[in-house]
């Protein structure tokens, strides 16, 4: 810009990771030919003033300008909504970040061949905590810088906190910044960070992983919580398996007694069907039969036994002639035997009605 006493500028600027209650200052400097500057002016512009639904637009009124000199600034501020979604902050006292740079794409590839042989090299730290500084070394000289170093920057991260990574390869040194919004919450932050400045026209990006890790203390108790789910579940399994194995053996049991149980109604069952068999053979060998009597070798009577389904058959059965008792003149049988020998056997047996015939001699 040429020199004058009231410049121009119409120049945007993007300010990333903005809190609330953050003030803007301005300062106006006269920057020499051998880098030298002077300071013009300067005013802060509190956050109560451009943090609202309009923004702010205004003269401001710069102080140290020199005595006697009245300067304004005129600036147009607006607060831009976050670029990634707020999560709920996962953060606590002693919180510690887990930080992966994995590497670096978009550069030039004359950046890429650096003057004086050096590897690409990445410093990443959190601003205000030079103690948590470390370096990464370039693993992938042929395709580009390539890290993926994991690094574990212990107790000392707070909320609002930003990690900022500055890349240098080439002669040409890059500036990334990643704010606590963007990873303090559940899942942190994966994906790739602007690297300012430009390049040649590239927009060169950072790719990195940043975990949000509990204290060393909450880690502990979330170590020994694990390990108590893991043998409560444990002992749940085996509860499972030994209630399993029961109902598995009371089942068998249960099976085999059924079995047992079966088999003596089979058996129960057979030797029913079997006595049935049984006293239907019986019933069907029960016919009539003759048995003599006789004493001394002399034929003295015969026996004949009746059988029949009731006592209509019986007495139907006897009227024949062959079955009417005869007499004989025999002493001995006269007087064992009455002359009417015929005896109605009441009781029933298989089912049938018996009578007994003694015929007296031949009939």
């Amino acid at each position: 810009m040429n020199k004058t006493l009231e410049p121009v500028w119409n120049e945007q600027h993007e300010i990333l990771y903005y809190d609330r209650n953050d003030h803007l200052e301005f300062e106006i400097m006269d920057v020499g030919k051998k880098s030298s500057s002077e300071l013009l002016g300067r005013v802060t512009l509190p956050s109560w003033k451009f943090d609202q639904d309009d923004g702010f637009e205004d003269t401001l009124n710069l102080k140290e300008c020199g005595k006697g000199h009245q300067a304004t600034l005129r600036v147009r501020v607006v607060v831009l909504p976050p670029t990634t979604p707020l999560g709920l902050q996962i953060s606590e006292p002693g919180s510690r970040l887990r930080i992966v740079v994995i590497g670096v794409s978009g550069l030039p590839a004359a950046t890429l061949i650096p003057s004086d042989n050096s590897e690409p090299l990445c410093r990443c730290h959190i601003l205000g905590q030079p103690d948590s500084m470390f370096d990464a070394v370039n693993v992938d000289p042929v395709r580009g810088p390539r890290w993926e170093e994991v690094h574990v920057v212990p107790a000392g991260y707070e909320p609002g906190d930003i990690v900022q990574f500055g890349i240098q390869c080439g002669g040409v040194y890059l500036k990334a910044l990643a704010g606590s919004r963007d990873f303090d919450k559940e899942g942190g932050f994966q994906g790739e960070l602007r690297l300012k400045p430009m390049v040649g026209g590239s927009t060169p990006t950072l790719r990195v992983d940043i975990q949000v890790l509990p204290s060393l203390e909450t880690e502990q108790w979330l170590q020994e919580a694990a390990e108590r789910k893991a043998r409560v579940e444990a002992e749940r399994r085996a509860a499972a398996e030994e209630k399993r194995r029961r109902e598995e053996e009371e089942a068998r049991l249960q099976a085999e007694e059924a079995a047992r149980l079966q088999r003596i109604q089979e058996e129960e069952e057979a030797k029913r069907r079997a006595q049935e068999e049984l006293e239907q053979r019986e019933r069907e060998q029960a016919r009539d039969f003759t048995l003599p009597v006789s004493m001394d070798g002399e034929l003295l009577a015969h026996m004949n036994m009746k059988s029949c389904d009731t006592v209509e058959d019986l007495t139907r059965s006897i009227t024949s002639k062959e079955d009417s008792p005869c007499a004989r003149r025999c002493s001995w049988v006269h007087k064992n035997f009455p002359a009417q020998s015929c005896w109605h056997m009441p009781e029933l047996w298989m089912g049938k009605h018996y009578l007994l015939i003694l015929l007296m001699g031949q009939c």
